[in-house]
């Protein structure tokens, strides 16, 4: 027996209309305004702040638009608290090539095929949320495309040369997913593991070809993490379908687990190395 309570409602809701299943979503960018009349150009700095706010019927379906989206938005900060997003048929939360965001107390809810994504950013911070129920896509269903799914990556959607310095996954709850429930970078070997990602529950992860719990991965942004040593720590895993946690990384490196508990999972703990082509 497992599972959240958690509630959806807010007192502010933005609500999305459905056309084709496109809904709304809030984008957060910087950009450069020209002024034609001076030739003068101006920098304009995105910033969002949203606190108790619900996103309902947000992203849209088969595309990166998440409900909620960062990207190219380095200058300014942005804050998400205490906020749900729920029921959309895309991404959840996708923040690509940003900085200085902290997401915290929030909810995200029966999304598709990503629930949350990290990629190319920096100064990232998502700590105590829950990310639930990320759905398999259905449009796709008779094409045999091996889909890449799962309720909160961290700098591994787009392959080995992503890198998300400064980000901390810390304290969240990931549960009810297919393939993968979360991916998570290392952290140096032998420091304390609150520095990156700590604190983590994922469990009922759950897929014929997949249901990792967790996999952790070398820091890209560390030249020591990927050529000597990374350690990966403080991940509680259960009732997951394979492995409650995973090694996903190079050969040749030397790989540390620590303070991990994982509770009646398929296979436990996994290793998985690829050595270098010629």
């Amino acid at each position: 027996m497992r599972g959240e309570v958690i509630v959806l409602s807010r007192n502010i809701r933005i609500q999305g209309q459905d056309i084709e299943s496109w809904g709304a979503q809030i984008v957060t960018s910087d950009t450069v305004e020209f002024d034609a009349t001076t030739g003068n150009l101006t920098n304009r700095v995105g910033s969002t702040i949203l606190d108790s706010v619900e996103l309902f019927n947000c992203s849209q379906i088969d595309t990166m638009k998440a409900a909620l989206r960062f990207e190219g938005a380095n200058l300014g900060w942005s804050s998400v608290s205490n906020s749900s997003l729920h029921n959309g048929y895309g991404w959840g939360i996708n923040v690509k090539s940003a900085a200085n965001l902290v997401f915290s107390n929030n909810v995200i809810f029966n999304f598709r095929p990503i629930g949350v994504s990290f990629s190319g950013s920096r100064n990232v911070t998502f700590d105590g949320n829950v990310v639930a129920q990320i759905q398999q896509r259905t449009t796709i269903e008779a094409t045999g495309f091996e889909d890449k799914e799962g309720a909160l990556v961290t700098c591994t959607y787009f392959g080995t040369s992503d890198k998300c310095p400064d980000t901390y996954v810390t304290n969240n709850i990931v549960a009810g997913a297919f393939w993968v429930g979360m991916t998570l970078n290392g952290h140096e070997c032998g420091k304390p593991a609150t520095s990156k990602s700590y604190g983590n529950v994922v469990h009922s992860i759950n897929n014929s070809k997949g249901g990792v719990g967790a996999i952790i991965s070398p820091d890209r942004s560390s030249s020591t993490q990927t050529t000597t040593c990374f350690e990966g720590s403080g991940v509680a895993s259960y009732k997951n379908r394979y492995q409650g946690v995973m090694f996903q990384g190079s050969a040749g490196l030397k790989v540390v687990f620590s303070n991990m508990t994982g509770i009646d999972n398929g296979l436990g703990i996994g290793i998985g190395m690829a050595m270098a082509g010629p």
